[in-house]
This record gives C-alpha cells, sequence and structure tokens, in this order.
C-alpha cells in the first residue's frame, strides 16, 4: 500500500475482523482487532474505484461503495467482494457514493450524489428514493427511521438557511424543516432516541432536533461558542474545556458516550462571573466519540469530542 493512497472507511462487522477501505479499490482486513492488516487480493482488486465508505449488517454481508457508482458486496467477513449492477444508467453512472449504513435485518442505505438509495436484501438489489431532492449527509436510527442535510438552495456560500428532511417510514416520506443560519460546513449526527437527534458541525453549532413536538419538529439550540469549547479535538490526552460565566453558581462538566450514557463526571462546584479553563485527563479513554456536557444556571451545553 503506498502512503500516498488514503484510506477512507473503516467497519468491524465482529469483534475480531474490521475492513478499511480507500483508494483504487484498497480493501484491507484485520482479524486480530485491528492489530495487524493485509490487502484483499493486492493483484486482483475486485475495482479500481475509489471506495469512500464500508457498512456490514452482520459479521458476513457488508456493502463499500465508491466513485463512478460503484457498488461492491461481501459474503465472508470481507475475505472476498464481487461487484453490484450500477442502479444508475447513462451519464448518471459517474456520480459517486458518499456513504453507506446498514442493518441487521439487511437493509441499506447509500448516499449517491442528490440522491438516496435503499437495498432491502442485504445490499444485491437497490432503488432510488422519491421525495429526496439533494443530499450532502445521511444518518438513520433504524431502518425506518432517518434524517438528512438536504442543500435545496445552492446559490450563496453561506446559505441563510440550512435545508433538512427526515422520514419515519423507511424513506416513503421526507417532511422538511430548517435550521437558521450557521457557519457553512460539514454536517453531523447524533441520535438521542428515535425521535431525537443533535446535529453538530465542526465550527461548533448544536441543535436539538425533536420530531415528536406537539406543533411538529421543534428546533432548541444546544450550545454556540465560544461560550463552551473543548481543545484539543481530537484528543488522545489532556482536554481544556473552557467557558464563560455570566453569572456566580453552581457548575458540573460530565462526559457521555455516544449512546446518551453519563460516563463520569468531571467537575462540579461553585463558579464566579468570568472566564474559565478546567483540564481533564481523557488518556484512558477507549478511543471514540464522546459528549462532553456543561450545566451552569439551570442551561446546558454540550460539545462533542473525540479519543484517538
Amino acid at each position: 500500500l503506498s502512503q500516498q493512497e488514503r484510506l477512507e472507511g473503516i467497519a468491524f462487522p465482529s469483534k475480531d475482523t474490521g475492513i478499511i477501505v480507500g483508494d483504487f479499490g484498497t480493501i484491507l482486513q484485520s482479524t486480530d482487532r485491528g492489530f495487524n492488516w493485509r490487502a484483499v487480493n493486492p493483484n486482483n482488486p475486485v475495482t479500481s474505484e475509489h471506495l469512500y465508505s464500508v457498512a456490514f449488517a452482520n459479521s458476513n454481508i457488508g456493502v463499500a461503495v465508491g466513485t463512478n457508482g460503484t457498488i461492491v458486496r461481501t459474503t465472508d467477513e470481507g475475505n472476498s467482494w464481487n461487484g453490484i449492477n450500477n442502479v444508475f444508467t447513462g451519464s448518471n453512472t459517474q456520480v459517486d457514493y458518499q456513504q453507506v449504513q446498514a442493518f441487521p435485518d439487511g437493509t441499506f442505505f447509500a448516499r449517491a450524489g442528490a440522491n438516496l438509495l435503499r437495498s432491502t436484501d442485504f445490499g444485491q438489489n437497490w432503488i432510488i428514493l422519491t421525495g429526496v431532492n439533494d443530499t450532502f449527509g445521511m444518518s438513520f436510527y433504524s431502518p425506518q427511521i432517518g434524517i438528512i442535510a438536504s442543500r435545496l438552495t445552492s446559490s450563496a456560500i453561506v446559505p441563510d438557511t440550512a435545508y433538512f428532511a427526515y422520514t419515519t417510514d423507511g424513506g416513503t416520506t421526507w417532511p422538511q424543516f430548517t435550521v437558521p443560519m450557521w457557519a457553512y460546513n460539514q454536517i453531523l449526527f447524533h441520535w438521542l432516541s428515535e425521535h431525537e437527534v443533535l446535529l453538530y458541525g465542526i465550527y461548533g453549532f448544536i441543535e436539538d432536533v425533536d420530531f415528536s413536538a406537539p406543533s411538529g419538529v421543534r428546533i432548541t439550540q444546544i450550545s454556540q461558542p465560544p461560550d463552551f469549547s473543548v481543545y484539543p479535538n481530537p484528543s488522545s490526552g489532556n482536554v481544556q474545556v473552557s467557558y464563560t460565566s455570566k453569572t456566580s453558581g453552581p457548575v458540573s462538566i460530565d462526559v457521555y458516550d455516544e449512546s446518551g450514557r453519563m460516563l463520569k463526571r468531571l467537575f462540579n462546584g461553585e463558579e464566579i462571573v468570568g472566564d474559565h479553563t478546567h483540564t481533564f485527563d481523557l488518556s484512558k479513554s477507549t478511543q471514540g466519540s464522546y459528549f462532553i456536557r456543561l450545566t451552569h444556571d439551570g442551561k446546558t451545553s454540550t460539545s462533542p469530542v473525540s479519543v484517538e
């Protein structure tokens, strides 16, 4: 593997077996929990296209997607792969697949340019979902419930409004909603429940979206920089949590895992008005994504943090 070749997507179909995909059809496999990796069929790759993303429905069956409509599939933990016929025709075959997500019942979703695709037979056959005009981000909580970031207006570099849509019926219908102007950046998703999701981005905005609100979609801003920041992020050791107290009172700082489970209270005490910085050691945490939540004066702010 050349050092110039990029590795893009990773998935672990089982505790021991991992798959990484990347440039020029690169597929790497580990069978010892990621300590050692080997190239799968390096002399006869299943594709020469750039692979962006990989996901597994179970320990055996997985799908990787990439440029020019590429879909490849494995049924033996990634030991061998086969190409899937392109669902697009004509010039549309050049569309790039940027993301794939899988569920144990055999449902796969793939984000392909402005389109969203679904398979319900473990990645063998795919359909293009209707009602999706454009998408540059997707996340599904279950085969029925999901959300996409939908760039419906793209005339401005920094749009006045961010457009989103969600589904609760597997992609049959897509009610839309908007979020007030935010710094144009990558959108990430974190599900709190089947009807509540956090939207956040690299410039620090976090919005809580509740699909079950009586009046429809309820959107609540969780935090806004520079009142609360975590540095460095990603981190392999100490992180600094900095914030500004506008009033005196009790402050608590907690760390949560991706499922929303509180792992540890990092700080609990009284703070006076002004700027504050606390340093915490996360070096013993397992690699992955976490959320640091700060509560002060009855208000809660949340910031994602990655531990490498």
